[in-house]
């Protein structure tokens, strides 16, 4: 994994002229072919506004997305800051790919200092700026998340698919940023933290990137940007170096294969311990007094196994939904140490399948040696099956448990 990290202060590179426009002509697509359908745009406060310093015509080749097999050509009219002009074009490219998804692979920009000075025709060049190649290859999957504070983006970060997600600002790196902006319409200066696909060859440009997207969606100015960028699918992971297990409560163990998810043990509010993943069966009474088998997978503290078990019944007694309804009756309780098994989730189960030919004349008698945990899920009889070396049985045709893997 390559790791690169760049602090950009945009106030610091703001191009100081003698006048600045205070509206400039705004149209795209074919807009721009007629004069009387440019909209007046007001570089202060508008919401596709990309600068104050400046009144621009940029021509863009682009795709209506990575996966859009034929580029397009056309003019975006705006205001712009171009004292940069390629940062000047990357914003534009993040602007156009938040609002209208598409994937500026090319950029030119013509820019004058006064209002509405923008009535040029602008083509592309030789010299135009290269934005959002689609032969740059990198980088399939990131995290994602955007929130005020970096524990709550780390939790709440999902899986983004670089080349069709409309969130992501490009496919050849991951990235991790932290940006302060400030919103035209109120003046409150926020703080974020972001985490996606991006192109990330240059600091600065990436920044321009993520500049016009929240332009585009929070109606704010980037003053600061703070990037790391990495090569690889999901090289972002905020939680990489903290323990992870998988996590969920049902009343069998399948169900709750089904639907586990990943728990950070340190930052999740219902997590029951930082030390140990573990895995948990028993059983419970509900508030109407019924007693129900429980599966339940998480992290705990596992120093002391009884002491786990009351604090996953403190945890069912204290429900905020239901405070006092459930009571713990049974708990067994099997742990493992995720850091020693490459960092996390090592309460995964292990699905096996097994067959059985049970005499009908003799009792059931289920035994599987070695197991802690084994949890019966399904049982097919078949009735009165004829077989040639045992004679009239019952065969049990679908077995299949559940076993962690200690027991593997």
């Amino acid at each position: 994994m390559i790791l690169f990290a760049a602090i950009i202060s945009v106030v610091s590179v703001v191009h100081v002229v003698v006048s600045s426009p205070q509206q400039c002509y705004y149209c795209v697509e074919d807009d721009c072919e007629t004069m009387s359908l440019w909209i007046n745009q007001t570089c202060a406060t508008s919401q596709r506004s990309l600068g104050t310093s400046h009144c621009g015509t940029a021509a863009v080749r682009y795709h209506e997305g990575y996966l859009g097999r034929v580029p397009l050509e056309t003019m975006v009219k705006g205001c712009f800051d171009c004292a940069d002009k390629s940062a000047a074009c990357f914003a534009l490219a993040g602007l156009l790919k938040s609002s209208l998804g598409w994937v500026v692979q090319q950029c030119d920009i013509n820019c004058c200092n006064d209002t509405n000075c923008n009535t040029d025709v602008t083509i592309l060049s030789q010299n135009a700026t290269n934005v959002l190649r689609r032969d740059a290859f990198g980088t399939t999957n990131c995290y994602e998340c955007e929130e005020s504070d970096n524990y709550t983006c780390i939790l709440t970060q999902q899986s983004q698919t670089c080349q069709t997600s409309r969130a992501a600002l490009g496919i050849t790196h991951c990235s991790s940023a932290k940006v302060k902006t400030r919103n035209v319409l109120t003046g409150t200066v926020d703080v974020s933290f972001i985490r996606g696909c991006i192109s990330c060859e240059d600091k600065k440009s990436a920044c321009a990137l993520l500049a016009g997207s929240f332009k585009f969606r929070k109606y704010a100015t980037m003053l600061e940007c703070d990037i790391e960028c990495c090569n690889g699918s999901y090289c972002n992971d905020g939680a990489a170096s903290l323990s992870k297990c998988f996590h969920c409560m049902e009343d069998d163990g399948l169900s709750c294969s089904a639907r586990q998810q990943r728990q950070i043990c340190s930052l999740d509010p219902e997590s029951l311990g930082t030390t140990h993943c573990g895995s948990a069966v028993g059983r419970k009474r509900n508030q109407n007094g019924a007693i129900q088998n429980y599966f339940y997978r998480g992290c705990f503290n596992c120093a002391k196994k009884k002491e786990a078990c009351f604090t996953l019944g403190g945890y069912w007694k204290g429900d905020v939904n239901a405070p006092g309804a459930t009571t713990l009756l049974e708990c067994e309780l099997q742990c493992c140490d995720p850091n020693e098994i490459n960092g996390s989730y090592c309460n995964l189960p292990v699905l096996r399948s097994v067959m059985f030919a049970l005499k009908k004349t003799k009792p059931v008698v289920l035994k599987i040696s070695k197991l802690k945990f084994a949890e019966l899920i399904h049982i097919r009889l078949e009735q009165h099956t004829v077989d040639p070396q045992l004679g009239d049985i019952d065969r049990v045709t679908a077995i299949w448990y559940m076993a962690s893997t200690e027991d593997a």
